[in-house]
């Protein structure tokens, strides 16, 4: 059993959090619950059973308690990060654009730095629809060769785009090999190139659409960065599959197409916390780290500077 406490409940605590740690209260147990609303703290705390504690700082220092969920960062983030990393303390960073500023999180250097395990939630990776294409590169598709990936965006603000960043990060999963060349095709689309993997004969390449508003405007960006605001297109070594918004995975190989629905799968949340939970307890399970976070940041923004100045950029 992991015990943990909750600082910052936010707007995704009742949609996705509060959810997911009900059906893992076998594995992981709130003991004590911080957040601004005080009422809101509490009524949380009563459900379960844990102490509604004062403040920011008496949370993360509680000796009872093993790791923390920074749900929700509100105006505390960077003080959040700084006591987490004092009391050597891990913790789940429900907002992974947390790490995107910090420079010292761009390298894989944490641990030498004797950084705490810092999790960011890049829960894209994790999406039911995800996990499965995963599973049929490693049985049947192969390596990725192209991805087309259709999303909103916020045109003005492109960095702090949570879906772009998200989509960015879960490219270089799908390819597992790092970006190196970005080049705008036309205002709405890039294409970034990535560096080829023994596994494939060509540089796998992704054609990023950024949607707009008929009007011009901009369109903000989801809440929440998921498949569900996404539509993906994969092609691999042997075979295709296209990501659907209501849940469903498209695939063809050796021409014989299938529909797979994932609605009964677990939500991307509960895998997410279940392999904090896992890793917490030393398990050698791979998780995110901030310097995913950083590099699809650090993309995400070389995108915008592309597509704001029309030229190729090396990364």
């Amino acid at each position: 059993m992991l015990d943990v406490g909750i600082v910052g409940l936010g707007p995704a605590w009742e949609p996705r959090y509060r959810s997911a740690l009900l059906r893992l209260n076998d594995r992981i147990r709130v003991r004590a619950i911080y957040d601004p609303i005080r009422g809101r703290a509490e009524q949380a705390a009563a459900e379960f059973r844990a102490v509604c504690c004062q403040g920011l700082l008496s949370t993360i220092s509680l000796s009872r308690v093993q790791a923390i969920l920074l749900l929700d960062h509100a105006w505390y983030r960077d003080a959040a990060l700084s006591i987490l990393i004092n009391n050597n303390k891990p913790a789940f960073v429900a907002d992974f654009s947390t790490f995107a500023p910090q420079a010292r999180f761009a390298g894989d250097s944490l641990r030498s730095n004797h950084t705490p395990m810092l999790i960011p939630a890049l829960e894209l990776r994790y999406e039911p629809a995800i996990c499965r294409l995963r599973e049929l590169m490693a049985t049947r598709l192969g390596a990725v060769t192209e991805i087309e990936i259709d999303l909103p965006s916020d045109t003005r603000e492109l960095q702090s785009n949570r879906a772009l960043t998200a989509a960015c990060d879960l490219c270089g999963y799908l390819v597992a090999t790092p970006p190196t060349h970005i080049r705008p095709i036309k205002p709405d689309c890039v294409e970034v190139r990535f560096k080829q993997s023994r596994r494939v004969s060509e540089a796998a390449i992704v054609r990023l659409r950024l949607l707009g508003s008929a009007d011009g405007s901009s369109v903000a960006p989801a809440a929440k960065p998921n498949a569900d605001a996404l539509t993906i297109r994969v092609n691999c070594q042997r075979g295709s599959a296209v990501l659907a918004a209501d849940n469903t995975i498209t695939w063809t190989h050796a021409e014989s197409t299938r529909i797979e629905c994932l609605d009964e799968e677990r939500s991307e949340t509960e895998v997410l916390l279940d392999l904090f939970c896992r890793r917490m307890h030393g398990g050698l399970i791979p998780v995110p780290t901030p310097g995913d976070a950083a590099r699809a940041a650090a993309t995400a923004a070389a995108i915008e500077s592309c597509r704001r100045t029309g030229e190729p950029h090396r990364l």
